[in-house]
C-alpha cells in the first residue's frame, strides 16, 4: 500500500506545482495589462453580468477588492448597488476560513 500511497503523493505534488505555475502565468499576464485595458475588461465583465440571469436574480453577490492586477470589480459593485443588491467581500479567519461581511 505504501507505493500506492508514494503515487497518490507525487501526483497531488505534482498537481499542486502545477497549479502554482498557471497561477504565476496568470499572474504575470495581468500585471502586464496597460490600464485602458484593464478599465476595458472591467467595463466588459460587468456588460456580460448585465446578460446573466443568475445575477440578474440575485439578491447578494459576493465579490472582493481588487490585488495584484486582479480584474477591478468596481463597475460590477456599483451596478449591483443600482440594482438594491447587498454586496459582500470575504474576510479571513483565524480557523483559515472566510467569513463574508457587508460592503
Amino acid at each position: 500500500m505504501a507505493f500506492f500511497d508514494y503515487l497518490n503523493t507525487k501526483k497531488n505534488s505534482d498537481l499542486t506545482e502545477q497549479r502554482h505555475q498557471l497561477r504565476q502565468q496568470y499572474r504575470s499576464a495581468r500585471r502586464a495589462l496597460p490600464p485602458y485595458q484593464q478599465y476595458a475588461q472591467a467595463k466588459k465583465l460587468c456588460a456580460l453580468l448585465k446578460r446573466c440571469p443568475e445575477f440578474m436574480h440575485a439578491k447578494s453577490i459576493a465579490s472582493y477588492l481588487p490585488n495584484d492586477g486582479e480584474i477591478n470589480p468596481s463597475f460590477i459593485h456599483q451596478l449591483a448597488w443600482a440594482l438594491g443588491k447587498h454586496v459582500y467581500l470575504p474576510v479571513p479567519t483565524h480557523q483559515k476560513s472566510l467569513r463574508f461581511v457587508p460592503y
